[in-house]
């Protein structure tokens, strides 16, 4: 994708058109050049998650599908599939969101999913099949296998955001586990709570209660224990820690926990919460910011910050500028 192709009448239907984002989508594939796209391209921001969305709604078909469908019937075919078609997209993109997670419609993809979200500045909880619940934190989507058995694993995706699972225990004889899957990380649980974050190509998991295996690559890394922590940097480099995971669920209680945070962290959280670009004069640079501040309301949030640091809180459109 170049600059001189940049449409911006259609952002979604853009997005969800072009090549390399429906491979990021599906197979995870072009991450750092969409990670830096997207720095370079900020208007862009507020239509990703919707052009996820809407690509995750036309996945392609599958190795056994294609297998039945009848030997030549594309011989001829000199086109490109008609999800890469621009004008699918745009018409598609026009189309309810309710209707675009209507899967039976298009039956291409096995199992069945569904897709729950969030908007900036809000949090959601919802009740699975089998009775595990599941808070999604501001600005989060998770996709959720829906045709599941006693004896199969249950999945869900965390596509990107927070989200914290408190996971139904099944009886010993019908214990099929629970997987979460966050970009290269797999989190395997029976019945546990648990956190799991995904932004920006890293992945930060927080156990409450129970045990979890976590997996890199379906190879195993560590196993968790309550109260223990680990983070899949973009690096590819792995951590954990023995502490810490009380501290990574203080927003289910609407709470952001601060602990010698610098103020550079404090404003991306501020933009992945509330879609909101924060500016830190260059006398708060390097500032650390500790506490327990209210996430209900921005405005609120960002007088707590402003008072922290003896400054003041300024609007210039779409920047805040706190000096």
């Amino acid at each position: 994708m170049t600059d001189k192709n940049i449409h911006t009448n259609d952002p979604i239907s853009f997005l969800a058109s072009d090549e390399k984002f429906q491979d990021w989508v599906w197979r995870g594939e072009h991450a750092a050049y969409w990670e830096t796209w997207f720095e370079q391209h900020s208007e862009y921001r507020p239509y990703k998650d919707q052009a996820k969305l809407l690509v995750l709604a036309f996945k392609p078909l599958s190795t056994t599908q294609i297998t039945q469908i009848p030997v030549g019937a594309f011989s001829n075919r000199k086109t490109k599939p008609f999800w890469a078609q621009p004008a699918v997209w745009r018409y598609a993109a026009s189309i309810s969101l309710l209707l675009l997670f209507a899967w039976g419609l298009f039956q291409w993809s096995e199992p069945a999913t569904m897709i729950y979200a969030t908007g900036y500045g809000e949090q959601k909880t919802f009740v699975l099949a089998d009775q595990t619940q599941i808070t999604l934190q501001a600005n989060s989507s998770l996709e959720v296998f829906t045709h599941w058995d006693e004896s199969s694993s249950r999945s869900v995706r965390l596509i990107g955001g927070e989200a914290f699972f408190e996971v139904t225990k099944k009886p010993l004889a019908t214990r099929p586990k629970f997987e979460v899957h966050a970009n290269e990380l797999t989190v395997e649980v029976l019945g546990t709570s648990f956190a799991v974050r995904s932004r920006r190509q890293r992945t930060d998991i927080a156990l409450i209660e129970g045990k979890v295996n976590v997996l890199v690559s379906d190879r195993l890394k560590a196993t968790l224990k309550p109260g223990n922590t680990c983070s899949y940097l973009p690096n590819g480099k792995f951590e954990k820690a023995d502490q810490g995971a009380e501290d990574d669920t203080a927003w289910l209680s609407r709470k952001l926990h601060l602990h010698m945070t610098p103020t550079a962290e404090v404003a991306q959280t501020m933009e992945d919460l509330y879609g909101v670009s924060v500016v830190f004069a260059d006398a708060y640079q390097g500032k650390k910011l500790s506490g327990n501040l209210p996430l209900d309301d921005l405005d609120v949030l960002l007088s707590a910050i402003a008072i922290s640091l003896d400054a003041q809180v300024h609007h210039d459109n779409q920047i805040i500028h706190i000096k």
